[in-house]
């Protein structure tokens, strides 16, 4: 199987969800979880992590509002507290 990517850039008007496409992919569960460990790290999202390797291995272009964290505010906030509990921060008996 050949697989060929084609360079293209981003466009310049605001990118809507109506120019997304969605990508399902199986992994193994270690690989996944390493891959949610270093977007926990790195304090990111997936699909920011996913981007940036694509940007990486095949040259494309990717704009920086497109990696953009589109989650609701109430799941942002819970990976917030997440990363401070992980960090001792946060006392879950308090």
């Amino acid at each position: 199987m050949s697989v060929t990517i084609h360079k293209a850039k981003p466009s310049k008007k605001d990118h809507t969800k109506a120019d997304e496409r969605q990508l399902s992919v199986r992994l193994p569960k270690h690989v996944f979880q390493a891959l949610k460990q270093r977007a926990s790290e790195e304090e990111t999202t997936l699909r920011a992590l996913v981007l940036d390797a694509v940007v990486q291995h095949y040259g494309l272009e990717v704009a920086p509002s497109e990696k953009k964290d589109r989650r609701p505010e109430a799941r942002k906030l819970q990976a917030q507290l997440y990363q401070k509990y992980k960090k001792g921060e946060i006392d879950p008996g308090s």
